[in-house]
């Protein structure tokens, strides 16, 4: 791929925030270095950092209720976060997506394609492990970007602290 093809991440938060539809789905393979980017890109954009993962081991009510944490409950979590940030990087939302059926990550790449700015606020960029189910689902913005991307499409970013 040529990188002038490669998708500036940054600009496409930037852009994304301003449409209806605000939700990008970043896939990456596992050691591809998703979380480095996802906290590169949390710092550039001044977004809020989530991981997921750590949710869940620091609040026991999740914990003990991750057998039924649904893509319902997933939506329900990502609009009951505080409204002070604009952007939410979501991080390590795996241990999720595979105990989830094949419905349930059809009903996951729905909420990625259909969650509205009206209902938030918030533009989500969402990171997870790539898989045939996911990244074949082709979801667009106004400009017909796909706001389904893997890691080998995105730009590099810079990390100003070293």
């Amino acid at each position: 791929m040529n990188t002038n093809d490669l998708v500036d991440l940054v600009t496409l938060l930037d852009y994304q925030s301003k449409e209806q539809y605000r939700t990008i789905l970043i896939l990456g393979l596992p050691n591809s270095g998703k979380t480095k980017f996802a906290k590169l890109l949390t710092q550039k954009t001044k977004a809020k950092y989530i991981d997921l993962l750590d949710v869940f081991l620091n609040n026991k009510n999740m914990s003990e209720n991750i057998d039924t944490f649904d893509v319902s409950s997933f939506k329900k979590y990502l609009l009951s976060l505080p409204a002070s940030e604009d952007v939410i990087i979501v991080d390590n939302i795996d241990f999720l997506l595979n105990t989830w059926s094949d419905r349930q990550k059809g009903e996951f790449l729905n909420l990625v394609e259909k969650l509205r700015s009206i209902e938030s606020g918030k533009t989500f960029c969402i990171f997870a492990q790539d898989s045939k189910s996911l990244v074949s689902k082709q979801i667009y913005n106004s400009q017909n970007t796909s706001r389904v991307l893997t890691m080998n499409h995105i730009a590099h970013i810079k990390d100003d602290t070293k």
